[in-house]
């Protein structure tokens, strides 16, 4: 459970309190630490951890060991959708609210570019998501959009499905003002926080953040 923290003129601190989970992939690579208590796993991502799951969800196909007491949410192996997008799927039924993505960038460039296309997925069933890497974090942002970081944190941004019009940039040591992103181009690319918090207005489109740590 993730508490987030919000201030008014008017009534002080009111706490929000998000439901959130990690959703682990079936990845070759390290997955880094995950922070989440709850934990969904897509098909063989069960081998990437060592805590019991809400559920492993999938064909199962690739799962290599099948331990006995789990929930397993099973679909056939011929569908259209990806292991990845029926955790989402799962994660909405269950009434999260916030995801974690684990292991998303390894093994098949395809399955790495499918694995950061459920960003928009999840966006689109209005779950919040992130990726998280070892040693980086992607999001995908809209509209106003402040978030936390350090001193000379890099920091890449880029168009994803189409142009972005960014504006009203705080914090960043290449400012972003009436900038157009077009997609194809990396004029975002490797900017770097000058503060602890950044902040901009993605006035149309969509921006993929990328922060390294």
């Amino acid at each position: 459970m993730k508490i987030l923290r919000l201030t008014t003129a008017f009534f002080g601190y009111i706490l929000i309190f998000m439901k959130t989970a990690a959703i682990i992939l079936n990845t070759p690579d390290e997955i880094g630490e995950i922070t989440e208590s709850d934990v969904i796993c897509a098909d063989n991502g069960l081998s990437r951890i060592h805590v019991t799951p809400v559920a492993v969800v999938g064909d199962l196909d690739s799962l290599e060991n099948r331990k006995d007491g789990l929930n397993y949410v099973v679909f056939p192996k011929e569908k259209d959708e990806t292991d990845g997008q029926l955790a989402l799927d799962y994660a909405k039924s269950a009434g999260y609210d916030a995801v974690t993505i684990y292991g998303a960038t390894g093994g098949d460039i395809g399955q790495i570019l499918g694995n950061i296309g459920l960003l928009k997925y999840a966006k689109d069933i209005k779950i919040d998501a992130r990726i998280s890497g070892v040693g980086f974090d992607i999001k995908l942002l809209e509209g106003k959009v402040s978030d936390t970081a350090f001193i000379n944190q890099k920091i890449s941004l880029f168009p994803f499905f189409g142009d972005a019009l960014v504006t009203n940039s705080r914090g960043l040591y290449y400012p972003l003002e009436n900038l157009l992103l077009s997609a194809g181009t990396n004029r975002g690319l490797s900017n770097v926080a000058t503060a602890n918090e950044i902040s901009f207005t993605v006035e149309s489109g969509i921006l993929l953040m990328i922060k390294y740590y």
